[in-house]
C-alpha cells in the first residue's frame, strides 16, 4: 500500500484540531481509490435521513391513531394497523442496509488506518530503534475504537441534527403561544415548548461538561496503564524459564502487581468521575420525560388540542430534547475517543521522525558489497566509524571484530538498510542475507521459520528435509509441517543450526552473521561453518563475532577501533 500521498501533510501544522483531522482522519477519505467509501457513507448518510422521515411519519400515525380511540372510530382502526405495519417493515430495511453499509467502511476504515499506522512504527522502529509506548495496544485497539466511535459519533450527531429540524417545527406549531405579565407588560412566546427543550438541552450540555472534565484523563491513563501491565505480561511470558532459573519469580510477582497497582489506582478515578456522570445522566432522562407532560397537560384539559395532537407534542418533544442531548448522552463515548485520539495522535508524532535512510543503498546482479565513503553516526551525530571503502568480492570471507559500541551492530544495520544516521553509498548483491543476534521466528511451523521471509511453497518437502539433517535436526522432521510452538523444545544452539539450514536452503550470493554462533561450541561451531563453506562455495560471507575461533573460516580480517575500519589480509 502506497502512502507517499500523504508526504504534503507533513509540511502543514500538526497542532491543536488540525493536527487530529491531518494524523487521523483525513489521510484515509483522501486517499487513492476513496470514491467507493465516499459512496458507501453518502447511502449510510441517505439511510439516516428516510429513518428521520420515517420517524416523522410514525408521530403523525400516533396522532391518527390516538385520535381514533379518542372517537371510537372502528372502521380506521384496522387501516391503522396495516400502515403501522408497514412502517415497522420500512424500518426494518433500513435497519439492514445501514449495518452493512456502516460495517462495510468500517472495517475499510480499520484496515487501511492499521496498515498505515503500521508500516510508520514498523519502518521508524527498525530505523531508529526508538520505543514507542504500547504500540500494539495503539494499532489493534485504539484504531477500533477510534473508527467504531468516530463513525458512530459522527453519523449520530448528523442524524440528530436533521432530527432536531423535523421534529421542532411540529414541536413549534403545536405548541401553540404563551403568555407572560411580567413588570407591568404582556409578553407572548410563540412555540415555548420548543424554547423549553432548547434551554433545557443547554443548561444539560454544560453541566455534563462541568461534571466530566477530568474523565478523558482519566480514560487516557487507563489505557496507558492498562498497556502497560499487558506489555509486562508479555516479558513474563516470553521470559519465564529465565525468571524461574535465575529464582526471579517472587520479583516478577512483585513488577505485576506494582503495574496492576497502577490500573486500581486509576480506577478509583474513573470510579469517581464516571459516577457523576451516570447519576447526572440518568436525572436528565427522568426529568426530560417528565417535562413534556407538565407543558402539554393544561392545553390538553383545556380543549386547545386533541389527544392526538398531546401524543404527537408529547413524542415530537422528547425526540427534539433527545437530538439536542445527544452531547449529554454521548459524552462517555466522546471522552473515549478524544483519549484515544490523543493517544493515535501523540503515536503519529512519534513516528513522524525523518527515518528515511541518508544512504544511498541499492542492489546489484553481482555477487559481494560495496562499500563507497561511508560514515556511520549515532543519533546525536556522534561519529562512530569513520569514512571508509570495502569491497567484498564473490566467495571471499571476511570476520568483523571490535569492542562492544565500536560500531559493528551499525555497520551491519547500515548494510540492511535499517541505520539511518549516516552517509555514503552501499552496493551489495540483490538476495543479500542477514543472519541477525535476534531471531525472528514466524508463526508456524519449521518450514514457515526455514522459508522465511519467503513462502513455504518456494522450496520442496525433500528440500526441506536435506538441509534439516545437513545441520543434525533430523529430529525435527515430525514437526517439519506441525503448527505446535517447536522453537521452544530446542536449545538456542540448535537454533543457530537451523538459521544455517535456512542460509543453505535459500542459497545466498552473500550472508551477514551476526553472532550466529555465539551460542555453539567451537566443534559445533566449525562443523556448520564448514558446512556452509561446502554446500555453497562461491557464497561470499561476512561474519561479525568476537572469538578468535572464527578466524580460521575467513581470509579478511577487519577491526572496527577508536572510529577506523582497518582491515588485514589473513594468511590461508
Amino acid at each position: 500500500m502506497n502512502f507517499n500521498f500523504l508526504k504534503k501533510f507533513r509540511k502543514m501544522p500538526v497542532s491543536g484540531h488540525f493536527s487530529i483531522f491531518n494524523c487521523v482522519v483525513a489521510p484515509f477519505w483522501i486517499r487513492r481509490g476513496a470514491m467507493y467509501s465516499w459512496l458507501t457513507l453518502i447511502c449510510i448518510v441517505g439511510i439516516d435521513l428516510l429513518i428521520v422521515y420515517r420517524s416523522i411519519l410514525l408521530t403523525y400515525w400516533q396522532k391518527r391513531f390516538y385520535d381514533v380511540l379518542s372517537d371510537k372510530l372502528v372502521n380506521e382502526f384496522a387501516g391503522l394497523l396495516i400502515e403501522l405495519a408497514m412502517l415497522g417493515g420500512v424500518a426494518i430495511i433500513l435497519d439492514y442496509l445501514r449495518s452493512w453499509f456502516l460495517l462495510t467502511v468500517e472495517i475499510e476504515w480499520r484496515d487501511w488506518l492499521t496498515r498505515f499506522y503500521l508500516d510508520r512504527w514498523i519502518v521508524f522502529d527498525a530505523n531508529t530503534g526508538s520505543e514507542i509506548e504500547n504500540p500494539e495496544q495503539r494499532i489493534s485497539e485504539d484504531v477500533r475504537v477510534l473508527v467504531e466511535n468516530i463513525l458512530s459519533l459522527s453519523l449520530g450527531l448528523l442524524g440528530n441534527f436533521v432530527s432536531f429540524l423535523s421534529f421542532s417545527t411540529i414541536v413549534y406549531s403545536l405548541s401553540g403561544v404563551v403568555e407572560f405579565f411580567i413588570f407591568g407588560g404582556n409578553f407572548y412566546v410563540e412555540g415555548y415548548m420548543l424554547w423549553c427543550a432548547i434551554f433545557y438541552a443547554l443548561c444539560g450540555s454544560v453541566i455534563m461538561e462541568l461534571l466530566s472534565k477530568r474523565l478523558v484523563l482519566a480514560d487516557y491513563n487507563q489505557k496507558k496503564s492498562e498497556g502497560y501491565f499487558r506489555s509486562e505480561l508479555f516479558r513474563v511470558r516470553d521470559y519465564k524459564l529465565e525468571i524461574a532459573m535465575s529464582g526471579g519469580i517472587d520479583y516478577g510477582k512483585k513488577t505485576l502487581s506494582i503495574c496492576f497497582d497502577d490500573i486500581k489506582k486509576n480506577w478509583l478515578d474513573l470510579i469517581k468521575y464516571t459516577k457523576r456522570v451516570t447519576a447526572f445522566d440518568r436525572l436528565y432522562t427522568e426529568a426530560g420525560a417528565f417535562i413534556p407532560y407538565l407543558l402539554a397537560g393544561p392545553m390538553y384539559f383545556s380543549g386547545k388540542i386533541t389527544l392526538g395532537d398531546f401524543m404527537q407534542l408529547t413524542q415530537s418533544f422528547m425526540r427534539v430534547r433527545a437530538s439536542l442531548s445527544w452531547f449529554v448522552y454521548r459524552y462517555k463515548d466522546i471522552a473515549v475517543l478524544r483519549a484515544t485520539l490523543n493517544r493515535l495522535v501523540e503515536f503519529y508524532h512519534q513516528t513522524s521522525q525523518d527515518y528515511l535512510i541518508p544512504f544511498e543503498i541499492s542492489s546489484s546482479v553481482a555477487n559481494g558489497l560495496e562499500c563507497r565513503d561511508v560514515v556511520l553516526r549515532r543519533p546525536d551525530g556522534e561519529v562512530i566509524v569513520n569514512s571508509f571503502n570495502l569491497n567484498v568480492f564473490k566467495g571471499e570471507r571476511w570476520l568483523v571484530q571490535g569492542m562492544s559500541g565500536s560500531g559493528k551492530t551499525s555497520f551491519l544495520r547500515a548494510i540492511s538498510g535499517t541505520w539511518c544516521w549516516g552517509s555514503g553509498e552501499i552496493i551489495k548483491s540483490h538476495d543479500a542475507m542477514i543472519v541477525s543476534q535476534r531471531t525472528f521466528i514466524p508463526r508456524g511451523n519449521v518450514e514457515a521459520f526455514l522459508c522465511y521471509p519467503f513462502g513455504m511453497e518456494r522450496f520442496t518437502r525433500d528440500k526441506y528435509e536435506e538441509v534439516i539433517s545437513m545441520v543434525s535436526m533430523s529430529f525435527l522432521s515430525d514437526l517439519l509441517f506441525s503448527d505446535q510452538d517447536w522453537y521452544r523444545k530446542i536449545s538456542p544452539g540448535q537454533l543457530q543450526r537451523l538459521l544455517f539450514a535456512r542460509v543453505i536452503l535459500h542459497e545466498p550470493n552473500i550472508v551477514f552473521l551476526d553472532e550466529a554462533t555465539s551460542a555453539l561450541d567451537d566443534e559445533s561451531e566449525s562443523e556448520l561453518y564448514g558446512l556452509l563453506i561446502n554446500a555453497l562455495p562461491e557464497i561470499s560471507i561476512v561474519s561479525i563475532g568476537h572469538g578468535s575461533s572464527l578466524i580460521k573460516f575467513h581470509q579478511r580480517f577487519v577491526e572496527i577501533k577508536d572510529g577506523v575500519l582497518n582491515v588485514i589480509n589473513l594468511p590461508g
